[in-house]
C-alpha cells in the first residue's frame, strides 16, 4: 500500500515495510528507511559475493600450485631419462644419419633417414656386403655410406664391372650383385687388402667415389653399419640393403704345397 499526504509537497511517502513494520511497532516506513535497508542488502551481497571470489581464487591457485609442482616433475623425470638412457644410447650404441646423395641408388635415396649400429662391430667384424657408416679417410669431418666388398687379407679385382675376390686361402669368388642396376664398365683394377683394410663401394656404380678412387678403408674409421630405416615410411625397416652371396660362384685354386703333394 502506498500513501501520499495531500498537499505536503515535503511530506514522504511511506510504505509497509514487513522487516520494518515488525521492528517498529508494525508503523509505516519511510522511503530513506525503506532505501537505507535496500542498500544494506545489496552491500551484504557484494560482500558475500568477494568472499566467494576469495575462496575461488584461492582454491584455483592451489590446483595450480598443484599442476605445476606435478609438470615440474615429469620435466625432472623426462630430463633424467635423457641423460641416464638417451644420451648414452645416442653417444655409444645407435646414431641418426640422413642420406646426402645418389651414391648408393637404387638401395638408398637422397634424404633416407637411417639409424646406425655403433656397437655390434665392438664384438664383430665388418661381413662382406654390409652396409656401413664410415669417416672418409681423406677428411674425418665426413661421413660416407658405401658397402663392404672386400675384407682384409682378401685380392679384390675389377673387370669391366664384375667384381671377383682372391680370399686368403686361394678360394675365387664372382660376387653376385643384384643391387647394382648401373654398371662401371670403364673401370679396371686390382687391390690387395692388408689386415684393418676394406674395400667399399657404392651400389651407384659410376656415381660413387670410392674404394676404387681414395684406396681402402682402415677400420678404424668404421662408425657402424646400418640396421634400420626410418624415413620414408613406405620403405621403412630393419637390416635394409642386406645382400645375400649364397649363390656367388667359387673357385678353389691348388696353393703350392698342395700341387706338389698332388705330384708324389
Amino acid at each position: 500500500t502506498v500513501r501520499r499526504a495531500d498537499g505536503d509537497r515535503s511530506a514522504t511517502t511511506a510504505i509497509r515495510h514487513p522487516y520494518l513494520a515488525a521492528s517498529s511497532g508494525k508503523r509505516f516506513a519511510t522511503a530513506a528507511e525503506v532505501t537505507a535497508s535496500a542498500r544494506r542488502v545489496p552491500a551484504a551481497g557484494f560482500h558475500l559475493h568477494q568472499k566467494l571470489a576469495r575462496q575461488t581464487h584461492k582454491s584455483t591457485m592451489r590446483r595450480m600450485e598443484q599442476k605445476s609442482g606435478g609438470l615440474l616433475k615429469d620435466l625432472f623425470t623426462l630430463t633424467l631419462l635423457i641423460v641416464i638412457i638417451v644420451l648414452p644410447l645416442r653417444a655409444f650404441i645407435v646414431s641418426p644419419f640422413v642420406v646426402d646423395g645418389e651414391s648408393m641408388h637404387p638401395t638408398f635415396e637422397n634424404l633416407d633417414y637411417l639409424i646406425v649400429d655403433e656397437i655390434s662391430y665392438r664384438f664383430k667384424t665388418p661381413a662382406r656386403g654390409d652396409v656401413i657408416v664410415f669417416r672418409y679417410p681423406k677428411n674425418p669431418s665426413v661421413f660416407y655410406i658405401k658397402r663392404v666388398i672386400g675384407l682384409p687379407g682378401e685380392k679384390v679385382s675389377i673387370r669391366k664391372g664384375e667384381v671377383t675376390i682372391t680370399e686368403p686361402a686361394g678360394t675365387t669368388v664372382t660376387l653376385p650383385e643384384p643391387y647394382v642396376t648401373a654398371e662401371d664398365a670403364t673401370y679396371n683394377g686390382n687391390s690387395t687388402l692388408a689386415d684393418g683394410e676394406y674395400f667399399v663401394m657404392g651400389d651407384n656404380r659410376p656415381n660413387s667415389s670410392d674404394s676404387r678412387v681414395w684406396g681402402p678403408l682402415p677400420a678404424n674409421d668404421i662408425i657402424g653399419h646400418v640396421f634400420l630405416r626410418l624415413l620414408p615410411v613406405s620403405r621403412a625397416g630393419f637390416t635394409p640393403g642386406g645382400a645375400d652371396y649364397s649363390h656367388a660362384s667359387t673357385t678353389t685354386a691348388l696353393l703350392p704345397h698342395a700341387l706338389s703333394l698332388a705330384r708324389n
